[in-house]
């Protein structure tokens, strides 16, 4: 591979995974193009790395918020039971968001692993990569019809910083906690104004709804399916607001890339490939900046509820990949 292919896809990549048009499928379209026959794994792998690292940063605060969380209440509830346990993750929203990831990521592994042994044959068929173009634009069409009423855009700026450190009071009044007993603990327990999680209306985030979004998910390891389309769009239709499944879409992403890397190393390590490591560096170095712009730019088109202006564009590029696997 010679250094501008993997600056371009490098670019593709970090431009695609995060903007609702499929990155998988414009990969398979840009090794076409450039008559890339050779394996690429560790290419690939290095590629997403790059955009993992994006969202890594850009969601640095709610990780942070999730891993402290999640260790407070391991210290606190050393003295509770199953059910205190359980009230916890309904009222934080820390922690219920981390467990939301969790039960999101069981779909997206099942669904992952069966769909992998036939991911490379549909890799190499630019006509299916066109027909899940199309889908996936019809799919981010259909969003301009989701009504408005159930996108609650205005919760972050009611929320006010009494009602988010009434969550603290709410875990204490539920456990039965006394005053003088863990009082310093329970302190820690809280829902800053200004965390990443203070936006996000996930208390009334369900499990139903993970489900559905992990589930979704799972389905875009198909090359042509958007990942972060096909999870927003879900988030949307299952009623949850749209920067909230806009944010959950990409967090959830995190576990899932992680998971892919992992068996896609191990794949590697037993092919015996000797890999171009001062080009893929360029391609991963490309695929984080263009990849940290680009969700940075999602994040606007979703809060205005413009995901459907993608919708043409993979109209347009599925039909000519259609055609191009026809001729």
């Amino acid at each position: 591979m010679e250094t501008y292919q993997a600056l371009l896809l490098g670019m593709i990549q970090g431009l695609t995974e995060f903007l609702p048009v499929s990155s998988s499928g414009h990969l398979a379209l840009g090794h076409y193009s450039f008559g890339i026959t050779v394996p690429t794994l560790f290419f690939d792998i290095s590629l997403h790395i790059g955009t993992l690292a994006a969202v890594a940063i850009v969601f640095f605060d709610s990780i942070k918020s999730m891993f402290l969380s999640i260790m407070r209440m391991m210290n606190t509830l050393i003295r509770f039971n199953i059910k205190d346990f359980k009230m916890y993750v309904q009222n934080d929203p820390d922690v219920r968001l981390a467990f939301l990831i969790i039960v999101g990521s069981i779909p997206t592994a099942l669904l992952g692993l069966f769909l992998k042994q036939y991911v490379d044959a549909m890799f190499d068929s630019i006509n299916f990569v066109g027909s899940m173009l199309l889908v996936t634009g019809t799919f981010l069409w259909m969003t301009r019809n989701i009504n408005k009423n159930n996108e609650t855009q205005t919760v972050a700026a009611q929320t006010s910083d009494s009602s988010l450190l009434g969550h603290k009071s709410s875990i204490k009044d539920t456990l039965g906690i006394k005053k003088d007993d863990v009082s310093e603990k329970m302190q820690d327990i809280q829902v800053e104004p200004d965390s990443c999680t203070a936006d996000l209306n996930i208390i009334k985030f369900g499990y139903k709804q993970a489900l559905l979004i992990g589930l979704c998910q799972g389905v875009a390891v198909l090359p042509g399916i958007s990942r972060s389309g096909s999870t927003i769009v879900a988030g949307l239709f299952a009623g949850v607001e749209r920067e909230t499944a806009a944010k959950f879409s990409f967090l959830l992403s995190i576990p899932a890339i992680l998971g892919a890397e992992l068996l896609g190393i191990k794949d590697l390590m037993g092919s015996g490939v000797s890999p171009d490591i001062t080009t893929t560096l360029w391609g991963a170095i490309i695929a984080f900046i263009t990849g940290y712009a680009a969700l940075k730019v999602l994040m606007r088109i979703v809060r205005k509820g413009k995901l459907h202006l993608f919708a043409p564009y993979c109209w347009i590029l599925g039909t000519v990949a259609v055609i191009a696997g026809v001729l």
